[in-house]
């Protein structure tokens, strides 16, 4: 075998080498700059501009004596001597949220626990979303927090995005906080809480069963 052949077998192989390379890349940019199936469907009900708007009840805690208060619009029940009571009051005042389709828009107080009312009917992982820095949790009705899953992946950040164009801004990720709670069947509190993040108080809530 002369050079010339061997240098263009050399050639040969060098340029399938980076051809298999190449499109080795392009299958991985494809399968990690892609949103999980249901981060995807998150992303499709935050672009539902038809908001649902919910208020909450807001629920403070008497350590000292072992009750709640809870105030559901302009009506406060003092005393109450179980979390259970806080639910049934929550579910009478139709502060409730179901997993599905609908884009919630809620207004929380800074300075208390915000709570709205979520039932499972069956045991399932639930996934929860908001476009503000706030804290979520799941609890059930003696106050015990479920486990929760804060992963918040780069693609669910880089798959929804908003702009005011009045103030000629940069786009801005919409999905700030995604929870994930694996939860038996029964009724559970959905409690949200500020942190030194949260500057706004009105934001989106949207609510998932894992796809």
């Amino acid at each position: 075998m002369n050079r010339k052949t061997t240098g263009k077998i050399i050639f040969m192989i060098f340029s399938a080498l980076i051809i298999f390379l190449f499109s080795m890349c392009e299958d991985f940019q494809e399968e990690t700059l892609k949103p999980e199936k249901t981060d995807a469907y998150a992303i499709e009900v935050f672009k539902d501009t038809n908001l649902v708007v919910i208020p909450v009840g807001l629920v403070t805690e008497d350590v000292d004596a072992n009750t709640f208060d809870v105030k559901t619009g302009e009506v406060t029940y003092a005393g109450l001597n179980s979390y259970s009571d806080v639910m049934g009051h929550l579910e009478d005042s139709s502060i409730t949220v179901d997993a599905g389709k609908s884009h919630y828009q809620i207004t929380i107080n800074k300075a208390k626990e915000n709570a709205l009312l979520f039932n499972v009917s069956s045991d399932k992982e639930i996934v929860i979303y908001t476009s503000h820095y706030v804290n979520v949790n799941i609890l059930d009705n003696s106050k015990t927090a479920m486990d929760v899953d804060r992963d918040h992946s780069a693609e669910l950040v880089s798959g929804c995005f908003t702009y005011d164009e009045a103030k000629d801004e940069f786009p801005m990720p919409t999905i700030k906080t995604r929870s994930a709670f694996e939860l038996s069947a029964g009724e559970y509190v959905l409690n949200i809480t500020a942190t030194e993040a949260t500057k706004e108080t009105t934001f989106s809530l949207v609510v998932v069963e894992k796809q």
